[in-house]
């Protein structure tokens, strides 16, 4: 059954992300894999776009969970299994008796990670909650974390789901945490453009405004670096990218309507198309001769 439009406290990430009926809400990354073709959005449709469980997924899972729930992350992360001489050595992970302990610890709930990334996990939640100036402030006026927001998308209808890290309702704010390698403001200006968060900002600030419990006017970005000294960056959107965010959102919902309506998911063009180099080539170039 489909959610009815509302705010949701308690939702499991699992049940948010593929459970029956919340599988079928349209998010900010289906659309982000219609900037791709609309053949590979339905591909990933029709797989459920299952979550693997990677090692980078997982430490992914461990950062956040040091972030918006520290006093919970000893309950649910532990190590990875290890051999008998207590060692990881080459082809472990492959033998039958490291699936059998890792699929007993998975079956009790608990999430496992080489010691690299539980070692990291712990440093992050250290160096985030000694974080001074806005970082801290957003900490303590956060009221609420991983709330689920459901409402019809007011240009299209479409049925919508968003997911922030952090709310501070006092403030009208979103906070989402990004784990990336280099959160410097040239690198992670790139990571914005590459993986659509000029689109998440708009989006959840819209969707989560339609539900109606109350109006979100602001969206920042906490970004982490996964490898030490794990700095820290807050980001705001510009107004300009936000909404160059809302308008190319506007044309990627247009087109999945168009999909859902028609049954037709097109791929790739199937004739001769003509590719160039990308401008920062040009750039480059013009560079080398000054």
């Amino acid at each position: 059954m489909i959610p009815d439009p509302g705010r949701y406290e308690g939702i499991d990430d699992d049940v948010y992300h593929q459970g029956e009926g919340w599988v079928d809400l349209l998010n900010n990354s289906r659309l982000g894999y219609m900037t791709r073709s609309d053949l590979y959005c339905k591909h990933m449709i029709d797989t459920s776009e299952i979550d693997r469980g990677t090692k980078d997924t997982d430490y992914g899972k461990g950062i956040h969970c040091c972030v918006l729930e520290p006093n919970e992350f000893d309950g649910r992360f532990m190590l990875e299994p290890l051999n008998d001489a207590g060692r990881n050595p080459r082809g472990w992970h492959s033998t039958n008796d490291y699936k059998a302990l890792k699929l007993d610890l998975t079956s009790r709930g608990f999430t496992v990670l080489p010691q690299k990334h539980l070692d990291g996990c712990r440093r992050i939640r250290d160096r985030v909650f000694s974080a001074e100036g806005k970082i801290r402030e957003i900490l303590q006026a956060t009221a609420a974390t991983e709330v689920s927001y459901v409402a019809d998308d007011p240009e299209t209808g479409l049925r919508c789901k968003v997911r922030p890290d952090m709310e501070l309702p006092d403030a009208e704010m979103f906070c989402d945490v990004k784990k990336t390698r280099d959160a410097s403001l040239p690198a992670f200006t790139r990571a914005i453009g590459t993986f659509g968060y000029h689109r998440q900002k708009p989006f959840y600030l819209d969707i989560a405004s339609a539900e109606g419990t109350q109006q979100w006017k602001h969206f920042l970005f906490l970004a982490i670096e996964d490898t030490e000294p794990h700095e820290i960056a807050l980001y705001d959107l510009d107004p300009a990218a936000t909404e160059y965010g809302r308008r190319e959102l506007r044309r990627l919902k247009a087109r999945y309507l168009e999909c859902i309506n028609s049954s037709n998911w097109p791929g790739y063009s199937s004739e001769v198309q003509t590719i160039g180099i990308p401008n920062w080539k040009y750039y480059q170039e013009e560079e080398e001769y000054e």
